[in-house]
């Protein structure tokens, strides 16, 4: 499945919700969302050029529900999915309720020339063998986290 130049808003959970594999979503404007902007697993998709900020900040009931954190721009995370071998390239990830990416599943993932800032983290890498490089981390904010 390949998404271009979608705008994604005013979703709950999040509006990327997805465990396909070869995905691509190119130059998406997610924000605005109850949850994160991607919650997201599969092999082999590319997440490129997108602005994804303001997630998590509108209902926060998402945080209380016991359904996890609530706001990540984009949380690399399907538990019951085989998950690897993202590339996540030339995005801008601002002001979200808590971190920019979160690498949490899978491994081998491919993190690069993306901007970040004013979420409560940047990057969170929990998988082997991820690589990130000229990524630039600015400017961390004090939102509540969940």
């Amino acid at each position: 499945m390949s998404a271009l130049r979608i705008e994604l808003k005013d979703y709950g959970w999040a509006p990327v919700n997805d465990d396909g594999d070869y995905n691509e979503f190119i130059n998406l404007n997610i924000h605005d969302n109850d949850g994160h902007g991607f919650y997201i697993g599969g092999l082999n998709v590319l997440i490129e050029g997108s602005r994804i900020y303001r997630n998590g900040l509108r209902d926060v009931s998402w945080c209380t529900a016991g359904i996890g954190g609530c706001g990540y721009g984009i949380q690399v995370r399907k538990p019951d999915v085989a998950t690897g071998n993202f590339v996540i390239r030339n995005n801008t990830i601002y002001d979200n309720r808590l971190g920019g990416i979160v690498l949490a599943n899978g491994g081998n993932h491919l993190v690069y020339n993306n901007v970040i800032y004013g979420n409560n983290g940047g990057i969170l890498m929990y998988a082997a063998g991820d690589k990130i490089y000229n990524t630039s981390i600015m400017r961390e904010s004090s939102h509540q986290g969940c």
